[in-house]
């Protein structure tokens, strides 16, 4: 990866099998702009290549890496609380529990957890569930 000491991935010497990728370079959550620059340059240089499936999915993973650190970071800029935060937060004045925010979401208690706790966010079909019951424009879960 691209740092002061290394030289910039180059797609041809990357691997097709999803192992290899992983141990070319483990996918983890990103905690740095050193990190950011790393996953940037896996991911710029994957993009526009013919890939295996294995190659795809690691691809797949990497960006989403990538767009939650800059979601996170872009969160932690302009001051607004997370989203998992705002979810509690409207849980608590509809006095909805988690078992009903599960349903809502048609999702199992494991899940919402991972949501709540900022581990996981939510889809698409979750923001339209969430505006729709809550009356609020799906940015506000973004």
């Amino acid at each position: 990866m691209h740092t002061d000491k290394t030289k910039k991935a180059k797609f041809t010497q990357m691997p097709r099998e999803y192992r290899k990728l992983v141990a070319f370079y483990p996918p983890r959550p990103l905690h740095d702009a050193v990190d950011e620059r790393n996953v940037e340059e896996i991911v710029n240089e994957m993009a526009g290549h013919e890939l295996s499936r294995d190659q795809e999915d690691y691809l797949n993973l990497m960006s989403d890496l990538l767009l939650n650190y800059q979601a996170e970071r872009a969160t932690r800029k302009s001051g607004r609380r997370p989203v998992n935060e705002r979810l509690k937060y409207l849980m608590e004045q509809s006095e909805i529990n988690r078992s009903q925010m599960a349903k809502l979401l048609e999702c199992s208690q494991p899940l919402l957890s991972l949501v709540l706790s900022g581990k996981r966010g939510l889809s698409k079909k979750n923001i339209k569930k969430l505006a729709e019951r809550f009356k609020l424009d799906g940015g506000y879960f973004l």
